[in-house]
């Protein structure tokens, strides 16, 4: 289920923000044990963690993560 989420959102965050991104486990091997980092690199910008964007591209970048969720298991 990871690893699809995280190919959905690389893919939406393309297309929304024409950079890239990607979904990182604190615990690969007890992913329940470790929480998630997410990190993304708008266009013209440098790779950061979500903790260090501007409000409108945390905006974004959350966007891109909920509608991979949705892509992944729609309602």
């Amino acid at each position: 289920a990871f690893d699809s989420v995280d190919g959905n959102f690389k893919g939406i965050f393309r297309e929304l923000a024409d950079g890239d991104a990607r979904l990182i486990l604190s615990n690969a091997e007890d992913p329940f044990a470790g929480g998630m980092t997410i990190e993304a690199q708008p266009r013209g910008k440098k790779m950061q963690r979500i903790e260090a964007m501007s409000g409108g591209e945390k905006s974004l970048t959350s966007l891109a993560f909920v509608f991979s969720l949705q892509r992944y298991m729609p309602a």
